[in-house]
């Protein structure tokens, strides 16, 4: 027993050599360099006699390195680094080499700052998770291909403004940090995603809700007052509709009309005009008498006009105050109202002696004001008031019936053409909301295809942990079966010299004792026995034989196809 341990400590460090020695190989003709989980303090030296400059992907995760090795930086052609769960402090200057790396893994690590020579490398994705960074640089703009950024699980308590420098950002992870507020200058970026749970922000800028690419937005785990814990965990399109209502409120109280305001007024303004002016027969000469009677009554002259003719002018006046009011634009409306709410020398003569004993302010009704300007109605008792209320009232549905009519039969004569200023603005609200929609669906397109390479890498890793599974599982089969051989041959062993011996004996036996024909035939049956297993523990060694070598021919290929398996994933993170 003891010399056997002595041989398996033996045994160790030539072991390891080797197991180095051919993954240096195979990185040497696949690209490949995989070093998971070794526990190495320092690059092996081993890998100065290998050329490694034409490795794509490296793995040094789950090792012991305290900084960046500096053999890997002549790695001119490396793509993928994954350094993560180590204890990295410093990166060395000389990684700028590394000018074809575009994914870097430095997750898990004992970093304090980021130093300003990755800012100059065409990275694409960084992952700085679970580290001791308390800032990120100002030379974080250089990186101007970057599209994920993972600065989660650290200490940062403020972004710099730089960093909404970057076009192509499109994934940020700002999760358990010490942050207060984002930069209001985050809208110039077109994010997809945005994480900023567990931080201690208390409030989220209105200005958000412009970002309009935005499709994750996450704000768990905060201290957050508005909006209020119940909208946030509604999600984005409630957070969004939330900040548009609090803009709202902050415009209106500084006297600022948003858009939505501006939208209606406009809708408004073009709205249709079915009714002309021509349509109504003798309107201007009605318009003209009652303008000028009118004039004279408040230079004191008395015309007459007749009954007749002074009831038709002032009901068509009305009707055609109340039709301009209604299809007029909205500073005509408001020019109009301020000229009928102007009263005349007629009204004052006539109701000086109603406004005297009262002295009280009254206030005209609109629909009087827009109707009817020149009346004014003498409040004596409430129920004269009342009457006066429904009397005008009817008149107004009179005016409307009549109104709807005349419209009938205007569209049913000649149907009236339809605002082009309308038309216009709906094609070109359609066209917006088209663009919209198109760049949505381009977004989206964008981000499953991002979803399908993920899922491919994440299948081909998959693949690749079976296999290495299968492999030490049939290692493990091996070395049982060599196991069970070697105690098959000790027994074998022993049967060899022991059977000798019992021939001897049985000889013997036999010549000292007269035998009986009974036991003559039992000893034929032993002996044929004793043959019969010969037979089969010889045809066992064989059939041993024959399955080693092929467990040695399946061993080759599956090295073959993890080679192979390599080489796609490194085809794939090209593409």
């Amino acid at each position: 027993m003891a010399i056997s341990v002595s041989m398996i400590n033996t045994s160790i460090g030539p072991q390891l050599i080797r197991s180095l020695e051919h993954i240096f190989d195979e990185a040497q003709h696949s690209g490949f360099l995989n070093l998971y989980g070794r526990k190495l303090r320092e690059f092996p030296k081993a890998a100065r006699r290998y050329d490694l400059s034409d490795t794509l992907l490296a793995d040094l995760s789950k090792n012991r390195f305290i900084e960046v090795p500096e053999e890997v930086c002549g790695f001119w052609s490396l793509e993928n680094l994954q350094c993560y769960c180590n204890s990295i402090r410093t990166v060395p200057e000389c990684v700028i080499n590394l000018q074809n790396l575009t994914r870097l893994n430095l997750s898990c690590n004992q970093l304090s700052r980021l130093p300003p020579c990755l800012c100059q490398l065409p990275l694409q994705v960084l992952e700085l998770s679970n580290n001791r960074l308390d800032s990120l640089p100002k030379e974080i703009k250089y990186l101007t291909c970057l599209m994920d950024l993972d600065v989660s699980c650290n200490e940062i308590s403020h972004l710099p403004i730089q960093l909404c420098d970057i076009e192509t950002l499109t994934v940020l992870n700002l999760r358990r940090n010490l942050l207060m507020d984002t930069p209001k200058e985050i809208i110039k970026l077109k994010l997809v995603k945005l994480n900023i749970s567990e931080n201690r922000i208390s409030q989220l800028d209105p200005i958000l809700r412009l970002m309009d690419s935005l499709i994750e937005l996450i704000v768990d785990s905060n201290p957050i007052i508005s909006p209020p814990a119940t909208v946030c965990h509604r999600g984005r399109v409630h957070i969004f509709k939330y900040l548009e209502m609090v803009a709202q409120k902050e415009s209106k109280r500084h006297g600022i009309q948003t858009e939505q305001d501006l939208k209606n007024v406009f809708r408004k303004s073009m709205s249709l005009q079915p009714i002309g002016a021509d349509n109504v027969p003798s309107q201007q000469l009605y318009e003209k008498k009652y303008q000028s009677s009118r004039a004279t009554a408040a230079r004191g002259v008395s015309v007459d006009v007749g009954p007749e003719k002074s009831h038709a002018a002032t009901a068509a006046s009305r009707w055609c105050n109340g039709t301009a009011d209604k299809n007029s634009s909205l500073p005509e409306r408001k020019i109009s109202q301020e000229e009928s709410k102007k009263p005349t020398k007629e009204h004052k003569v006539d109701t000086h002696h109603l406004l005297e004993p009262k002295k009280e302010d009254k206030r005209v009704p609109l629909h009087e004001v827009a109707s009817s300007p020149a009346i004014v109605v003498p409040e004596h008792t409430e129920d004269e008031f009342t009457k006066e209320l429904n009397r005008q009232k009817a008149m107004y549905e009179e005016r409307k019936k009549l109104a709807e009519r005349i419209k009938q039969t205007i569209i049913s004569t000649s149907p009236a053409p339809p605002d082009l200023a309308q038309v216009n603005g709906d094609e070109v609200f359609t066209k917006d909301s088209h663009q919209k929609e198109s760049s949505l669906k381009e977004k989206l397109s964008a981000d499953t295809l991002l979803g399908e390479e993920r899922e491919e890498r994440r299948r081909a890793a998959l693949r690749l942990q079976k296999e290495q599974e299968a492999l030490i599982e049939k290692q493990r089969q091996e070395i049982r079966w060599k196991v069970e051989t070697r105690k098959h041959e000790k027994i074998s062993v022993t049967t060899t010299f022991i059977r000798p011996q019992q021939e001897q004996q049985t000889t013997a036996a036999r010549s000292r004792s007269p035998m009986t024909n009974a036991t003559n035939a039992n000893l034929a049956t032993e002996e044929a026995y004793q043959r019969k297993r010969e037979a089969l523990s010889s045809q066992t060694r064989q059939q041993a034989m024959l399955s080693h070598h092929r467990l040695e021919a399946q061993k080759a290929r599956m090295k073959q196809i993890q080679k192979d398996a390599v080489l796609n994933y490194v085809r794939v993170c090209k593409s």
